[in-house]
C-alpha cells in the first residue's frame, strides 16, 4: 500500500520511527514459499522479502531481490 498520504501533521496515528521487531514467530509456518510484500512510505519504495531459509538459499534470494532492483 502507499502509505504517503495518509500521515499527514494532523493525522491521528503516525508510523513509530524505532524498529518494532518481528511480527510474527521466524518459527511459525509460512503461507508461501516466497513472499514479496510492498509498500511506499516517505517516496520511497520499500520490498520485503520472507522466505524460508530451510527451503531457500538466502544468498540465492539475496541475489534475486538485488537483480529485481536493478
Amino acid at each position: 500500500g502507499q502509505f504517503d498520504q495518509s500521515f499527514g501533521s494532523d493525522a491521528l496515528f503516525h508510523p513509530l520511527e524505532e524498529p518494532v521487531g518481528a511480527a510474527h514467530d521466524p518459527k511459525a509456518p509460512l503461507p508461501n514459499e516466497l513472499s514479496v510484500d510492498s509498500q511506499v512510505y516517505g517516496g520511497e519504495l520499500v520490498l520485503r522479502w520472507t522466505f524460508s531459509a530451510e527451503r531457500h538459499d538466502p544468498q540465492t534470494i539475496g541475489e534475486l531481490a538485488q537483480a529485481y532492483l536493478d
